[in-house]
């Protein structure tokens, strides 16, 4: 999984990793690489884990409102791979640290 420009959704990942795209988002969370909106923090972008694309949209009472979507890339799904294996490898009753920065 090395291909340049691909990406996927997280209904897409959820399937490739094995995982619930619900349960993925909440270890995501908890391993404080996605924020409570969603998206990841910047560290994990500029890794190349994850990018965001934002669309605008027209809403009819609000007015022009900006939509934001989470697609990870080939080096994210390695990446949530080897997550998902130490946070499942150390229990979900244990409190979760950050997840680590590792090349």
């Amino acid at each position: 999984m090395n291909t340049r420009g691909e990406e996927y959704d997280m209904k897409r990942t959820a399937e490739l990793v094995n995982i619930g795209k619900l349960k993925l988002f909440k270890i995501l969370r908890e391993s404080k690489v996605l924020n409570s909106e969603n998206l990841p923090y910047i560290k994990y972008r500029q890794l190349g884990y994850f990018r965001i694309h934002t669309s605008r949209y027209v809403h009819e009472v609000r007015g022009e409102m900006a939509r934001s979507k989470t697609v990870v890339t080939p080096l994210g799904i390695e990446f949530i791979n080897k997550l998902l294996n130490d946070y499942l490898t150390k229990g979900k009753d244990q409190k979760t640290e950050p997840a680590k920065l590792t090349g």
